[in-house]
C-alpha cells in the first residue's frame, strides 16, 4: 500500500489539457480596461424571462467563455456568449457589477430602466 493522503495539498496535479495556457483571470488583470466602457442591462425574452446581458467587452473568445464562466458560478445559474454578449439567466445585475470592477472594468455602467 502506498503512503495515505491527509489532506489536498498532498496531491499533484495528473493531467491538465491547457498547461502552458494562462489563466482567464490573468488576462484580463494584465489588460487595461479602464477606458471602455461596458455596459450591463436587463432584458426580457420569450416567456417573459428576463437575462442579463453585458456589453462593450472587447476580449477574445476564450477570455470571454473564462469571465462568462466564472460570473455564471458567482450568479449560481446558467447563461453564456453569444455574438460578442455575455448573458446571464436571471437578474443579476446587481451581483455583475461590482464583480466586473472588481475584475479592472472600472467603467461598469447599467443601462435600461
Amino acid at each position: 500500500m502506498g503512503k495515505k493522503l491527509n489532506n489536498l495539498s498532498d496531491l499533484s496535479m495528473v493531467y491538465s489539457t491547457h498547461a502552458n495556457e494562462p489563466d482567464a483571470q490573468e488576462i484580463i488583470k494584465d489588460s487595461n480596461y479602464s477606458g471602455k466602457v461596458v455596459r450591463v442591462q436587463l432584458e426580457s425574452i420569450r416567456g417573459g424571462k428576463v437575462v442579463t446581458k453585458i456589453m462593450g467587452l472587447n476580449l477574445m473568445d476564450k477570455e470571454m467563455e473564462g469571465l462568462a464562466k466564472e460570473l455564471k458560478q458567482k450568479c449560481g445559474v446558467g447563461g453564456g456568449v453569444k455574438d460578442g454578449l455575455i448573458l446571464i439567466q436571471g437578474d443579476h445585475v446587481n451581483k455583475v457589477i461590482p464583480i466586473l470592477i472588481s475584475k479592472g472594468f472600472k467603467n461598469t455602467k447599467r443601462t435600461g430602466g
